[in-house]
């Protein structure tokens, strides 16, 4: 059972489609938007929670993007097993405005190279590359190439 849910978030840009990552407060780490599940919740309710919480953005500034979920399993900086199961959203407000939270203290809407670049755990870098084949595949993002 996963611990922690999350949404990596798309949108289309006039080149090619661009990842959302968060810098967290604590180690200045930057990756996708997630947290813990409160009791009793479920994942994707935990997901949609987060994403407001952490970035203000509602279900009506973006869109979930079917067929997509994936386990992401790494060790923490404080040495701990973290399980997270993450959706995939696509922007379809091109006026929404990020709203961070405390917890973080930038964000940045970048290539999937860059994103790769940026993120320091390997499973949430393969996370953003399966997404970005996902939405190939399917054309879920217009714009997307490969990379």
């Amino acid at each position: 059972m996963p611990v922690s849910a999350g949404i990596l978030l798309m949108r289309n840009a006039s080149t090619s489609p661009e990842v959302l990552l968060l810098r967290s407060a604590e180690g200045r780490v930057w990756g996708p938007p997630k947290g813990h599940l409160n009791q009793s919740e479920r994942c994707l309710d935990a997901a949609l929670r987060e994403i407001f919480e952490e970035t203000g953005l509602t279900m009506d500034q973006f869109e979930l993007v079917d067929g997509f979920r994936e386990m992401v399993a790494y060790r923490s900086r404080s040495n701990r097993n973290k399980t997270v199961a993450f959706f995939l959203g696509r922007l379809s407000d091109s006026n929404a405005k990020i709203n961070l939270s405390s917890e973080h203290t930038a964000y940045v809407w970048t290539s999937q190279k860059e994103a790769v670049s940026m993120v320091n755990i390997g499973t949430i870098k393969n996370l953003i590359k399966h997404a970005f084949a996902y939405c190939r595949r399917n054309k879920a993002i217009r714009n997307i190439t490969t990379v």
